[in-house]
């Protein structure tokens, strides 16, 4: 598991080792509808990218991630 940090970090350079696996994005509580342009971009490429609605479905505060979860567990 790797963390982007931020939608605009989510380019080539940083997925490029891992062009050929699937990707499976979970973006931040209240930035999910961002991603499907971004993973599309990607995707037209040759990245396999798909994201996740977990975090949106689950009744956390704007801004949530993943990364808060771990942290606070």
């Amino acid at each position: 598991m790797s963390t982007t940090g931020s939608k605009q970090n989510s380019k080539f350079e940083l997925f490029k080792t891992i062009k050929k696996r699937n990707i499976i994005l979970f973006p931040d509580k209240g930035g999910h509808s961002d991603w499907p342009e971004k993973a599309s971009e990607l995707n037209e490429i040759g990245f396999k990218i798909t994201f996740s609605e977990l975090i949106e479905q689950i009744n956390f505060g704007n801004g949530f991630d993943w990364e808060d979860f771990y942290l606070n567990i």
